[in-house]
């Protein structure tokens, strides 16, 4: 695939993702393998590659074993940065598997105003194995009202008059689904057979997102504090008192520059601006898989 000035190519044995392009102090052309940041990253081979443009740069790659990969990709800030995306579901009837990706493609939206990610799903639903096309709704962006963020799989909306019953979800059957109910985490639903679900409580919504929930994990870079004595600290936080369905979070900061004192002092404060996840977190630190 081309990207910028450069092209991106897997090599033979489908584990080194490189980049090959023109250099003038070598006055040749190079091929320097990226996935050498992250080698297991490549794990089960890379087979299919598609770039994106808008609104991020973005090279999606899919793995024989039907994991999707990305690298935001921009030569010109010198970014690269891989990450799975594991998708909501399961892929086996023991449901140990994750959903698989068997096909990916990158096309511009309608209005031409951003790329649009498809994808080709195998999931087992409903005691059958089940494939579906599937598109990456567009980044939720500043601005953007809470109701609107679209944070499920393989996931439908409803935008309308107040209602507590939601059809349509057939390929749904019988499957646990995450529910947004106008900006607030709902506790799981399962679908019934005919492909609906009612609200809890005689709950009523009119922005609801309905879908299969999924979980993002982040691993930051060791935190630069600087100075003796100065220490960062960020960390997710709830007002609610369990770690459940309906917790939302939020993301909190804390400083302090006198950490060797018997009795230092920190400044906190609210970081982030909307609730970043809502419903239950891992407790498992690194040791969470799938």
């Amino acid at each position: 695939v081309q990207s910028y000035s450069k092209t991106l190519f897997v090599q033979r044995a489908g584990r080194k993702l490189r980049e090959m392009g023109y250099d003038f102090q070598a006055d040749r052309y190079l091929a320097p393998d990226l996935t050498v940041r992250a080698e297991h990253i490549s794990l089960g081979r890379l087979v299919q590659l598609a770039v994106q443009q808008e609104p991020e740069s973005l090279i999606w790659a899919l793995r024989a074993d039907g994991v999707l990969i990305s690298l935001t990709y921009s030569t010109d800030e010198a970014v690269r940065g891989f990450s799975r995306h594991v998708l909501g579901g399961f892929s086996d009837a023991a449901h140990t598997v994750a959903a698989r990706v068997e096909s990916l493609c990158v096309i511009p939206d309608p209005n031409g105003e951003y790329d649009q990610l498809w994808l080709q799903v195998q999931r087992w639903v409903n005691g059958a194995a089940q494939r579906s096309i599937e598109r990456l709704e567009q980044y939720w962006k500043t601005g953007d009202t809470q109701a609107g963020g679209f944070f499920v799989d393989c996931g439908l909306s409803y935008n309308g008059v107040p209602a507590s019953t939601f059809s349509g979800l057939s390929h749904l059957k019988g499957e646990s689904v995450a529910v947004l109910v106008d900006g607030a985490t709902h506790p799981r639903l399962v679908v019934s057979n005919a492909g609906t679900v009612t609200l809890a409580n005689d709950l009523t919504g009119s922005v609801v997102h309905i879908g299969h929930p999924f979980t993002g994990r982040l691993t930051t870079m060791r935190i630069e504090a600087g100075s003796a004595g100065r220490v960062d600290i960020v960390w997710y936080a709830s007002t609610s008192a369990v770690n459940g369905d309906t917790a939302d979070w939020v993301v909190l900061f804390a400083q302090t520059t006198n950490a060797t004192d018997s009795s230092p002092t920190f400044a906190e404060q609210q970081i982030s601006d909307h609730v970043i996840h809502g419903s239950n977190i891992s407790l498992g630190g690194l040791t969470v898989t799938g």
